[in-house]
């Protein structure tokens, strides 16, 4: 093309010197001949504008995406975990300083789920800046012509991934967290200079990273001795008859007190299991189920949440071998942390009774951010 444009221009300046005029003069009125840089530029390129070209771009565009998105995520995880075990560390520093026991606590997994948001909000935004170029470069189109297609159509799709396809455990934060991965392609596309243009392009920047990284850690081990604050899932379930006065009346009144089980459970992916051994009167008890009722922290109190009305989640349960088995699925109660698990049977007066109680459980709500949405909404 520049050769092109180079021999229109000595052609015009040729004839224009014919006619006596030469110099900056000949020249100026050479170029002006040749139009304005933009039209030029859309006129030489149109010809070499195809479909092929459009599909050339389209695959360039995601190999660009997917490139520059991972150095992203790298990038950006590296940053939310050197940036949480230092503000860990700092809360515990001045919790030992002033004698408070301050510490940070992740109260569920959605937390963990908000750090991976965040490392992606970083990846969507380097995906975003990445593609608008490539695809001008492939499809032979300015920027201008191409950003507002990759705009729409990213967007679209990495919305589509952030709240309709991740499944992982959820919170409010996590939720908040994955909307605005969206916003991120879109401050990529529009605003391209919002940050470094070499973040995720260089390996210095993960070597730093690593390095703070590491000594993060030896330093917080080494001047707190634990860093601890995780609260494990599921951790040191017991079985509990509990006496009255713990919340438990909301629930149902207790069966014969002569003939109270205790229930063993076993909790995997989500779906709590529960095992009764059958007393004689138990056996006079029907529509079984097995319930699972929030309970207020601490939950050592086994205390059921004052403001309880509902559990949160009920399982059917049947008499077999003896025993009283049945499940029932604790991850899908958004906004429930902790939770005790109920068994319980109507009576031949048919009342509601409680049979057995497992407490204290903990579990986080697990699925996409639409599941999460959907299930507050009910």
């Amino acid at each position: 093309m520049l050769e092109e444009i180079a021999a229109h221009l000595d052609d015009a300046m040729e004839e224009l010197a014919a006619t006596g005029i030469t110099g900056d003069e000949a020249e100026r009125r050479a170029e002006a001949r040749l139009g304005p840089p933009v039209i030029l530029a859309d006129d030489l390129t149109r010809a070499r504008q195809s479909p092929r070209r459009t599909l050339v771009a389209v695959g360039t565009g995601a190999w660009v995406g997917v490139r520059d998105g991972l150095g992203g995520l790298v990038v950006g995880y590296f940053a939310v975990f050197v940036i949480g075990l230092a503000a860990a560390g700092t809360v515990q520093l001045i919790g030992q300083a002033l004698g408070t026991g301050w510490a940070l606590h992740f109260a569920d997994q959605g937390w963990n789920s908000l750090m991976v948001a965040l490392a992606s909000l970083a990846a969507s935004f380097q995906a975003g800046r990445g593609i608008t170029p490539a695809v001008s470069v492939a499809s032979r189109r300015r920027p201008a012509d191409v950003r507002r297609w990759v705009l729409v159509v990213g967007t679209l799709l990495v919305a589509t991934v952030a709240v309709y396809i991740v499944r992982m455990p959820q919170n409010w934060a996590s939720v908040i967290g994955w909307l605005a991965v969206p916003f991120g392609f879109m401050l990529g596309v529009g605003r391209p200079t919002l940050l470094p243009s070499w973040i995720g392009h260089r390996l210095t920047v993960g070597l730093a990273l690593l390095l703070i990284f590491t000594l993060s850690i030896g330093l917080l081990l080494s001047v707190t001795g634990s860093m601890g604050g995780v609260v494990a899932e599921n951790g040191g379930a017991v079985s509990y008859q509990g006496p009255r006065g713990l919340g438990y009346e909301v629930i149902g009144p207790e069966w014969s007190a002569d003939d109270l089980p205790s229930a063993t459970t076993a909790f995997h992916d989500g779906l709590e299991t529960v095992t009764i051994t059958a007393g004689a009167t138990v056996r006079q008890l029907h529509d079984l189920r097995i319930e699972a009722w929030p309970t207020a922290e601490p939950p050592s109190e086994m205390l059921i949440s004052p403001d309880a009305v509902a559990p949160i989640a009920v399982g059917s349960a049947r008499l077999e071998d003896g025993s009283i088995r049945g499940s029932v699925r604790v991850d899908a109660a958004p906004g429930s942390t902790w939770y005790a698990i109920f068994a319980t049977g109507i009576g031949p007066d048919g009342v509601r009774y409680r049979i057995a109680t497992s407490c204290c459980m903990q579990a986080t709500f697990r699925g996409s951010v639409w599941d999460w949405i959907v299930a507050v909404a009910r």
